[in-house]
């Protein structure tokens, strides 16, 4: 890891697990992006300081548990217009 040292803007994370996503956000640039497409059975631990430096992002996004139908990106972008 190391070597990987602020070397990504982008880290994709395709494992469900409850692993110490600290290395991982130690690898991306000023304004990187972790990204992880699983669900972990338990939250994670993350060092805010982790974030906060650099500027980095964990997104994350609401399960689609509702039946109410989203916004095209162009009805979006339509609406500012």
């Amino acid at each position: 890891m190391k070597a990987a040292f602020k070397s990504f803007d982008f880290v994709l994370d395709t494992v469900a697990s409850n692993s110490d996503l600290n290395p991982y956000l130690a690898t991306l640039k000023t304004n990187g992006v972790y990204s992880n497409v699983g669900l972990p059975a338990k939250p994670w631990k993350v060092n805010s300081f982790s974030l906060a430096v650099g500027n980095k992002l964990l997104p994350g996004r609401e399960p689609e548990v509702t039946n109410k139908p989203r916004m095209s990106p162009l009805e979006f972008r339509a609406n500012f217009n």
